[in-house]
């Protein structure tokens, strides 16, 4: 039997990524391994929580960068670990995988003791029954996820978490960087970073997302010390801060161990941190709008607490993110960026109902492509306009809650609403309100296109969005919308808009397989002719959230 194990395991794991000389067709608009068989997969256990690591590769045809990837289940790491210790028959396999929570075995989940009973059926404010499971067919490759929604998952804690899978080299570096800084063997941590397909300001007003975790991602390797300090190095910023955790408390520094600390004094709210050394390694961009705040934060936020054993459910996880960067950094987002980083879905972006933390999976077509366009142009949202935006959707609240009862957020008001007070408010926050109040609406609309397989229809609804962050939110900038218009005239566009918090930053573009290619050389093209600047242009599809990165 371990033969076989060993065998099978070094057949899934042994791929490569792709080359110039794979010229399948099929292999470039599905740029992944071909997945074992499906009799495979029901032997291994493979239930279908796909985990995706990226690797940079030149894509014949395309001739740009792709986030590339090899699949492995997170549930087959589980079954090899698991037949080290015990027999294990198919049989026994159909009542693990009819049992399923949220990707983890019932079996595993009973085990620890650590996952809430399904409740009672009822709707949900995103119209799905909580506690039902449901098993989305996805076609590539005939494979099931078997997903539970909303609270049961929170519920997950961090020692439970499925082992995510990254790049070996990526992981070999890391490993010997901190053997050779600090002289310890670590245990590693990534976390995703995000785009946000539609739903662009609306988190922090109580209202409705829909973000995708994507292949870029911050690695934290960690070992914890004697003593009661804090060692931080950052690669990125070559730069190694030391701070003392019994001092963690003050005011944004307006440096980026304000995250760090910031999650750390979090978590010492909740328990008693350890002494830790921590190496962090990213490549998401900075200030492209991918939140590579928050996949600092949920990375650091799993390394300590794990280090400190303290099982914490992964939505505290989320939740002391979202206030260590309100607290120690200095900007009122909203929970969405920390949301996705945690529990973001493979080949799914996820419908986020801001107020319950209620979601559900939407998932995205097979024959078109996330593309992501970096105008190189950067922001900072620490800089006050962010939190301006903030302010102003909360004067707009007050002034209609003293004439409506039951208003809590822009989530609450409605479009007649806000047109029946719009005399009490100044121009500025009507605009701003009306914004928020009419992206819900399209965000909720463009689920259910999605849904429908109607890219064209979300496509429109990218468009929309785009000219109301741009005219009434005012969020937008020239490069951003060169970058829209010029996506617009490209042939397989479906829809363009700008993503993350504006000022700078990326779209994010609904792009027919097929015309990949083409449309990021025209792209190209067009943007640098008008503003002398060469943007960055990434493909990839939504990957696997946070969690413990499996040594090899």
């Amino acid at each position: 039997m371990g033969v076989l194990w060993r065998s099978i395991w070094m057949r899934l794991i042994g791929g490569s990524a792709i080359t110039p000389e794979m010229n399948d067709r099929r292999q470039i608009s599905m740029p992944r391994p071909q997945r074992p068989g499906l009799e495979q997969i029901r032997y291994l256990g493979a239930i279908g929580v796909h985990q995706l690591f990226p690797r940079i590769s030149y894509v014949p045809n395309w001739g740009i960068p792709v986030l590339t990837c090899k699949v492995i289940t997170s549930e087959l790491l589980l079954k090899v670990q698991e037949d080290l210790n015990r027999k294990w028959s198919p049989t026994t396999h159909e009542s693990v995988r009819e049992s399923d929570i949220a990707g983890i075995p019932r079996a595993h989940a009973i085990k620890h003791n650590e996952c809430a009973p399904l409740r009672p059926v009822r709707k949900d404010s995103l119209g799905t029954e909580i506690g039902t499971r449901e098993r989305v067919e996805r076609s590539r490759g005939a494979a099931y996820n078997g997903m539970t929604f909303c609270h049961d998952r929170h519920h997950l804690r961090t020692c439970m978490m499925p082992m995510t899978v990254v790049a070996k080299d990526r992981v070999d570096l890391l490993q010997a960087s901190f053997l050779e800084l600090f002289g310890q063997t670590p245990r590693i941590y990534r976390a995703p970073a995000r785009v946000n397909l539609i739903g662009e300001h609306t988190d922090y007003n109580d209202g409705f997302v829909m973000p995708a975790a994507i292949g870029f991602s911050t690695l934290v390797a960690g070992a914890t010390r004697s003593d009661q300090k804090l060692v931080v190095y950052s690669e990125q910023f070559g730069e190694t801060a030391e701070l003392d955790m019994s001092a963690l408390a003050g005011p944004p520094r307006r440096h980026w161990s304000d995250y760090v600390r910031g999650v750390a004094a979090e978590l010492t709210e909740l328990g008693r941190v350890v002494g830790t050394n921590l190496l962090i390694s990213s490549d998401v961009p900075l200030g492209a709008g991918l939140s590579s705040s928050a996949a600092l934060e949920v990375s650091t936020a799993l390394a300590l607490s794990s280090l400190s054993d303290l099982q914490l459910p992964l939505l505290e996880l989320v939740k002391l993110s979202q206030r260590a960067e309100h607290k120690f950094a200095g900007t009122l987002c909203g929970i969405m960026d920390q949301f996705i980083a945690t529990f973001g879905q493979s080949g799914n972006a996820l419908l986020l109902d801001c107020r319950s933390l209620e979601y559900r999976p939407v998932p995205i077509p097979n024959d078109v492509c996330l593309v992501i366009c970096n105008s190189m142009v950067k922001h900072e949202l620490a800089s006050g306009e962010y939190n301006k935006r903030r302010a102003d959707c909360d004067a707009g609240v007050l002034e209609i809650s003293k004439y409506v009862a039951g208003i809590k957020a822009l989530r609450d008001v409605s479009t007649t609403q806000l047109e029946t007070y719009r005399l009490l408010l100044s121009s500025l926050v009507y605009r701003r309100c009306r914004h928020v109040i009419t992206e819900n609406e399209r965000t909720q609309a463009a689920a259910t296109a999605l849904c429908n397989g109607d890219s064209q229809m979300f496509g429109q609804l990218m468009y929309a969005s785009h000219r109301s962050l741009a005219e009434e939110y005012q969020v937008s900038c020239p490069e951003l919308d060169l970058l829209v218009e010029a996506a617009s005239k490209c042939p397989g566009v479906y829809g363009a808009r700008m993503t993350g918090g504006g000022f700078g930053g990326c779209t994010i573009n609904l792009v027919h397989v097929d015309a990949v290619g083409e449309f990021a050389r025209v792209l190209r093209e067009q943007y640098e002719k008008d503003t002398g600047i060469t943007p960055s242009v990434y493909v990839s599809q939504p990957s696997q959230g946070a969690g413990p990165v499996r040594m090899r």
